[in-house]
């Protein structure tokens, strides 16, 4: 049986690798090539701004000012976002296969590092990274790690929903269920309005 914390980044992707095919080619590559950049995108796999960084499918288009403009300091950088989101996926991937599981999910911290190292608290992307970061060290069971940084994006980011319920998940995944709630009550105290807070709510009950 698979664990836990697999089980759950199986799930996070599962909707949307139906009918993706998995090419070899990108395995264990100090130059990561993302493959099918447009259908990760209509997927929602990927970011569209990814599309218009370093390698991306649409790089060197006039579109990419906007993004450039909304990411600012971070847009230089913020490829290897995108990169570690697509190793992300390609864990998922190989979720039966041990090694390369474990491989994908440490070369996406080693992007989100890397971006998380050189941007400022003020880069409006930090928060998301951080909680990206937390999934990827929860799947790897490094669970102490991964409370502290959705901590760190909730601190920047008081009102970023994703944290707090990805934050409750892991929680809730080592049986600590009134600290589950609590951070999502805490949630509800910035956006007591939002529908997936009262979802991840109810699935505590």
């Amino acid at each position: 049986m698979l664990p836990r914390a697999r089980f759950k980044l199986l799930l996070v992707f599962s909707f949307t690798v139906l009918g993706m095919i998995f090419s070899p080619n990108n395995s264990y590559s100090d130059n990561w090539e993302i493959k099918d950049f447009e259908r990760k995108i209509k997927l929602k796999i990927l970011p569209e701004y990814c599309a218009y960084m370093q390698g991306g499918s649409r790089a060197g288009s006039p579109h990419a000012d906007r993004y450039k403009e909304y990411l600012g300091e971070g847009w230089r950088h913020t490829h290897h976002y995108c990169w570690g989101l697509d190793k992300m996926l390609l864990a998922t991937l190989n979720i039966a296969v041990e090694n390369q599981y474990k491989y994908y999910l440490g070369s996406a911290l080693t992007e989100f590092d890397y971006v998380l190292k050189r941007v400022s608290d003020h880069f409006i992307l930090k928060p998301e990274i951080l909680s990206r970061k937390g999934m990827t060290l929860s799947s790897l069971e490094r669970d102490a790690e991964a409370t502290h940084s959705f901590l760190s994006a909730i601190q920047l980011k008081p009102d970023y929903v994703f944290s707090y319920i990805e934050l409750s998940k892991l929680y809730s995944k080592n049986g600590k269920m009134e600290e589950a709630r609590k951070v999502l009550n805490r949630a509800l105290e910035y956006s007591p309005n939002s529908p997936r807070l009262t979802e991840a709510l109810a699935k505590l009950e």
